[in-house]
């Protein structure tokens, strides 16, 4: 699977024309692969506000998952560090809100945000036992609330 996803996002980037220095697959569980690209493109890739970096993720989950139906495959592909960088962020908000309800021993609810944003707040949240998270809202108005545990 590792390297079919190599295949197709070298495949991608060679149509593209955007030159780059190397991509390295990780697993982080047994479904779930951590693409990173270095380029000097990153700008190109990534685009405004990552809006380049999401579809070109889009497009690879979906043509690996059309190639392997019978498999749930999770890929993300961070470019220059750009995704990392911005779970750190996600994650810290993630704390400083969680700390806010534990303060305040009440729910916190957060900006909106995109699906991967809420899910990366969702994950850091669910081990503490004496806090809870909850999406509520819909399209571009959907967004997390943090609950506190009584």
């Amino acid at each position: 699977m590792m390297q079919e996803i190599q295949n197709y996002i070298e495949k991608i980037l060679n149509l593209l024309e955007v030159e780059y220095e190397d991509i390295s697959i990780d697993i982080s569980d047994s479904s779930s692969y951590v693409c990173n690209i270095s380029s000097k493109d990153s700008r190109f890739l990534i685009g405004l506000d990552g809006e380049n970096l999401k579809a070109l993720n889009y497009i690879t989950k979906r043509a690996i998952s059309q190639k392997n139906p019978d498999q749930k495959v999770h890929i993300l592909l961070d470019v220059n560090g750009y995704q990392e960088e911005k779970i750190k962020k996600i994650k810290a908000i993630a704390h400083m809100m969680a700390e806010r309800s534990r303060f305040f021993k009440s729910a916190v609810e957060l900006d909106p945000m995109n699906s991967f944003e809420r899910h990366v707040i969702h994950e850091y949240i669910q081990d503490m036992n004496d806090l809870e998270t909850e999406s509520t809202g819909t399209g571009r108005d959907r967004r997390v609330v943090i609950k506190y545990k009584k």
